[in-house]
């Protein structure tokens, strides 16, 4: 009897990277996710966790899943200068 196919997880990007690879600016994604620009600054720099509202819309606008927690890893990890 055969195996079924195994299948890994879709890995969900963070907000940095899901807007980069889908070429906006902050400025863009805040638009049509109806949050400001510093919205989603300060969400990609750790310094806002957004309300599950505005992770929606954001979600919605770039067309994928977040990864919020990873986001807010990569922020930290960023801001202490590890990576620096």
């Amino acid at each position: 009897m055969e195996q079924p196919e195994q299948t890994t997880p879709k890995k969900l990007p963070t907000l940095r990277i899901a807007r980069i690879a889908s070429t906006w600016s902050q400025e863009a994604l805040a638009q049509v996710a109806d949050v400001t620009q510093a919205t989603i600054s300060n969400i990609e720099i750790g310094r806002h966790d957004p309300q599950p509202i505005t992770r929606r819309r954001i979600e919605i606008a770039l067309g994928t899943g977040i990864d919020w927690k990873e986001t807010k890893r990569q922020a930290l990890f960023l801001s202490n200068g590890v990576a620096k």
